[in-house]
């Protein structure tokens, strides 16, 4: 017995220090921070990548009659949008602070217009009821492709730590290329005969800047995907289309809705 209780005491003192060794190992286990991400992973996800749809509050073209009056010569033009009033591309953000974030996105825009010219050769004369003018009808359809960069900075007003909705101001710089024109035109002269051309209209200036600002906020869910509704309004340094049969809008007011992951 006494053999007995020498040999089973310190095997019971081992498997008890055993056990305490093996709880406190794994206690130390579960407490154990994650590991720290290293400083490349740590900067790349600072990007996000994703999609921006933009709906135009105003329409790319200020429709307006107009008419010129010359010495036995009177234009009057009726132009009519055909702009897609829809559009959207690829988003980039950065998020160089919690509060402040950088974004370049490339958006595509389709602007169009049709215009009725009617032009009137010689003098009315006023004692008839008829108009002894000769009539010229010129109908015009022109489509074109706006490519739109925008880079702006983006600053959190209400960012509250653990907060998943975020309110936002931005502004920046965009700028615009113009590429795909196509022109058609149809003449009627004043004997009824008709010609057409596909010249294409020639922009005013293909490449333009702008000045943007807007607001917004910046909504994300338990996955990371980040989705981000907001206003910006628009206005162009220069015009791209400006003339009497088309003057596109040089101050333009967008909706967008960007996803980003």
């Amino acid at each position: 017995m006494d053999w007995a209780r020498f040999v089973m005491r310190p095997a019971g003192i081992a498997i008890l220090g055993g056990a305490v060794l093996g709880a406190a190992v794994f206690a130390q286990e579960q407490e154990a921070p994650a590991p720290e991400p290293t400083e490349g992973q740590s900067f790349l996800r600072r990007f996000s990548f994703g999609l921006r749809i933009s709906a135009m509050g105003l329409d790319l073209l200020e429709k307006k009659k107009t008419t010129l009056s010359y010495t036995a010569l009177e234009y009057d033009y009726s132009p009519e949008s055909k702009s897609a009033r829809v559009g959207g591309g690829p988003a980039l953000e950065f998020r160089a602070t919690r509060k402040v974030f950088f974004s370049v996105d490339l958006l595509y825009r389709r602007f169009g217009y049709k215009t009725n010219t009617d032009i009137y050769a010689g003098v009315d004369d006023a004692n008839t009821s008829t108009d002894e003018r000769k009539k010229t009808t010129v109908l015009e359809k022109t489509r074109a492709d706006f490519w739109d960069v925008p880079i702006l900075a983006r600053y959190s007003v209400f960012n509250p730590p653990g907060e998943r909705k975020k309110a936002f101001v931005n502004a920046g710089f965009v700028l615009r290329r113009v590429k795909g024109i196509h022109t058609a035109t149809e003449t009627t002269n004043p004997d009824s005969t008709t010609c057409c051309t596909e010249t294409p209209a020639t922009p005013s200036h293909r490449s333009v800047g702008g000045v943007v600002a807007g607001a917004g906020l910046r909504l994300v869910d338990d996955f990371g995907i980040k989705v981000i509704p907001e206003i910006r309004y628009t206005r162009w340094l220069a015009d791209t289309f400006s003339g009497p049969t088309a003057q596109a809008r040089k101050g333009e007011l967008q909706i967008l809705v960007g996803i980003t992951f």
